[in-house]
């Protein structure tokens, strides 16, 4: 078993407009780090984990928070 850790931003959308406009940034969030356990013997590749880190920011809004900018940790 593997423990595969992604960098992260969580977005809120309830949040997203007013504070981009007051900040004037394309993206306003919390940075977290995400962490999964693979069931694998070896490293997995890192095409496999770039495919990982789409589907994350794929993912719909759950309570309002998204995910941007998933990014692996080697």
């Amino acid at each position: 078993m593997k423990v595969v850790k992604f960098r992260a931003i969580q977005c809120d959308t309830r949040y997203d407009r007013p504070m981009k406009v007051v900040c004037g940034a394309d993206t306003v969030g919390l940075s977290c780090v995400i962490s999964l356990e693979l069931y694998t013997e070896g490293e997995p590749p890192v095409e496999y984990l770039l495919r990982m880190a789409k589907e994350i920011e794929a993912l719909p809004p759950v309570e309002h928070k998204y995910f941007k900018n998933v990014r692996p940790i080697f």
